[in-house]
């Protein structure tokens, strides 16, 4: 589609060509020029830059930022580098209505209403990598940093964390002034920390010209202990040179080395347009503020001639937009207008290219407000909660990408359904995703669907005209309704429930009155509702389309057997602070319990461990004998349940010969189809597509089952 509006979006672009930080800015304002070409070449809309230079100085960023504003009546500013900046140009913002996107990593303790922040907040480049630093590099800590706000505040989030382990791993903490360039005292203090046989760790958040100094004479001293930074970024391993930065980790969302396909575009015509430079994480958020501005606007947005009313109309949509960037997926936090990030490791090679060692599962939510943050002394607009999916354990990465696709669900209203085994945790999930969300203040309301009348059921969801027994959907009415077993709900109430999502309206049971209905819908179910509607027809299609806007599917605990120890461990610390006591599990214990298949997940698991708890009498040891026989006895076992049948499956090639090995094991099974799907080795939905080809006569109502 083309422009058919001529009027341009004007884009004031505020960085520094010239002053300290004009080396970094410079890029950031290439990165833009670049979005805008690319978004003026496809011709759906029109973009034109107005750049005034900052010269690094917080008096200049404001008064030109009113310029822009008043003066050029730009749509919206891009840029400023420090914190400094941004901050002198919060009351211009306020006295113009003007809107900000802040492309830069900083200390988060800010929520401004007319700003979206780019950047990392120190959550998202400290927290998320300390624990592979401890795993792979050191135990103990030197913290470093220039002597401002976002370096001391980086580094109270990385105490904060150690201290929650053991205090004494930070053995050094020290600031220097910005520009500072002799770190010579420093470095000969350092001799009797790094020649301990203990390995250290240097978390570096110096910045400027100081990052070149100390990194060149630390290698000048021939210390070997590694240094990791937050803020080096491939622009600065540059300027120090290979010899000196070769070894030591650089931190960020995004690298140069990024082998996508978006990144590889971006490169690509960043050379082509700029010539072949280092390009690092702060010139993507500025590219990125081009990429998502482009998808916010269109002609409505454009027809508005009202400034306040059109950056109303845009900040309200920008809240709510996602961006497949150059290091992936990002999401605008619409609570905070902050962007879910990436977090990667990357080691610095001998050529100064960057090897990815490590990287998030997914972007990272941002919480610019961390209890750590709470103490120094400013008080921010609301505090951000802390992230109610920390309650859920476990490090698999399976475990982890369903994680982040239920806190992606959380971050908006959308109707979610979990999807799983019984006992694999789905409630958890369920009340993680609500505490997660803007309804976490909001009633939270739970409703069983089986075990009921279907009466009964009709006044337990939807109430009665005596308006004595209200019913949950009017408990929850304004925040959220989770239904467990949706797939056991009589098709008359699904009908029902469906009418009343759709109108919004609620009709009690035996009234006519139609009540006022706004509530978001979690469903939990261990059937496959799709091969319910598809070969049962006991599930309405509609209703499944309306409840699954969100399908999150949980793995069941022998996907994730690994996790078992740190779950264990977990639950044996409750029940000791419960009962003043320190039992451990047996090596034999531990090994018995990964080795079985776990059809209760984890709630069998927790069962399990308590049973075995009180079993074990006095005895500080829990062993093989405090557990049931089947788990006991399951490493014996593992190789003469399902696998023996699944490689029967697979080397068969009859028709004939697959019929009868399928219709034994559901005959085996008791026709319970969950587990004839087990001891197949297949899928459940699997299962059904093979008795669809196969011809496979079975009742309905054992199909069901």
């Amino acid at each position: 589609m083309s422009n058919k509006n001529n009027r341009p979006v004007k884009i004031g672009l505020i960085f520094s060509t010239t002053g300290t930080t004009s080396i970094v800015e410079e890029g950031q304002l290439q990165a833009c020029l670049l979005g805008i070409d690319e978004v003026n070449n496809r011709g759906n809309i029109r973009f034109k830059a107005i750049i005034e230079d900052i010269k690094s100085n917080p008096q200049i960023a404001a008064e030109k930022a009113h310029k822009l504003l008043t003066e050029d009546h730009v749509d919206l500013l891009i840029g400023c580098w420090t914190s400094a900046c941004r901050k002198a140009v919060l009351p211009v913002l306020e006295e113009t209505g003007g809107l900000l996107l802040y492309p830069n990593n900083y200390e988060g303790l800010e929520s401004h209403p007319q700003v979206f922040y780019l950047g990392a907040v120190p959550n998202q480049q400290v927290e998320s990598i300390l624990s592979w630093v401890v795993a792979n590099l050191a135990s103990r800590f030197i913290l470093l940093g220039s002597d401002y706000i976002y370096p001391r505040s980086a580094n109270q989030q990385v105490r904060q964390w150690v201290e929650r382990i053991d205090p004494e791993m930070i053995i050094h903490e020290q600031y220097f002034p910005l520009g500072h360039s002799d770190f010579g005292n420093f470095i000969h203090d350092l001799s009797p920390l790094l020649t301990d046989d203990k390995p250290v760790v240097i978390v570096s958040n110096l910045v400027g010209s100081s990052v070149v100094d100390f990194y060149r004479q630390y290698h000048q001293a021939g210390f070997n202990a590694p240094i990791i930074s937050p803020i080096t970024s491939e622009r600065e391993i540059a300027a120090i040179g290979s010899e000196a930065a070769s070894g030591h980790y650089c931190t960020s969302g995004y690298f140069q080395a990024l082998s996508n396909e978006e990144n590889k575009r971006f490169i690509s015509h960043y050379y082509s347009r700029f010539g072949e430079t280092t390009i690092n994480g702060a010139m993507e958020f500025a590219y990125d503020a081009i990429r998502l501005l482009e998808q916010t606007y269109d002609q409505d947005l454009l027809k508005i001639t009202e400034p306040q009313q059109r950056n109303e109309l845009l900040r309200e949509r920008l809240k709510h937009q996602s961006l497949d960037a150059p290091q992936g997926k990002l999401i605008v936090d619409p609570q905070n207008q902050h962007l879910w990030l990436w977090s990667r490791i990357g080691k610095i090679k001998n050529d100064s290219s960057i090897d990815v060692v490590w990287e998030s599962a997914g972007p990272i939510p941002p919480y610019p407000f961390s209890d750590t943050q709470k103490t120094s002394g400013q008080q921010p607009a609301y505090h951000y909660k802390r992230d109610p999916f920390n309650t859920i354990l476990g490090r698999n990465p399976k475990l982890r990408e369903t994680k982040r696709v239920a806190e992606v669900a959380s971050k908006t209203r959308s109707n979610v359904l979990l999807e799983g085994e019984t006992g694999c945790g789905k409630c958890l999930f369920a009340k993680a995703i609500h505490q997660g969300s803007i309804l976490a203040n909001e009633p939270f309301v739970e409703q069983p669907c089986a075990g009921f009348s279907e009466v009964e059921l009709q006044i337990q969801l939807f109430g009665d005209a005596s308006g004595k027994n209200p019913g949950a959907l009017e408990l929850a009415n304004g925040g959220t309704l989770l239904l467990k077993n949706i797939g056991e709900l009589p098709l008359t109430i699904q009908q029902q429930l469906l009418d009343t999502l759709q109108k919004g309206q609620l009709l009690r049971h035996g009234e006519e009155h139609l009540r006022p209905l706004e509530i978001r819908i979690i469903s939990t179910t261990t059937r496959d509702l799709l091969q319910e509607i598809a070969f049962n027809g006991t599930f309405l299609s509609d209703l499944f389309n309306h409840l699954a806007v969100f399908t999150i599917t949980l793995p069941a605990l022998r996907e994730f057997s690994d996790d078992i120890p740190e779950l264990c461990s977990h639950f044996l610390r409750q029940l000791n602070q419960k009962n003043s006591s320190h039992k451990q599990l047996a090596a034999e214990t531990i090994t018995a319990l990964m080795s079985y298949s776990w059809p209760g997940n984890i709630h069998e698991l927790i069962i399990t461990i308590e049973r075995a708890f009180y079993l074990s009498l006095d005895q500080e040891i829990i062993r093989l004998g405090q557990l049931p026989a089947p788990i006991a006895n399951s490493c014996t076992q593992r190789n003469q349940t399902i696998r023996p049948v699944a490689s029967d499956l697979k080397k068969k090639t009859s028709p004939n010969a697959d019929y009868s090995l399928i219709e034994q094991a559901i005959r085996d099974a008791d026709y319970n189809m969950s587990q004839a799907a087990k001891q197949l080795g297949i899928s459940r939905s699997t299962l059904y597509r093979k008795i669809e080809k196969l011809q496979i006569k079975l009742k309905a109502e054992i199909v069901r089952r």
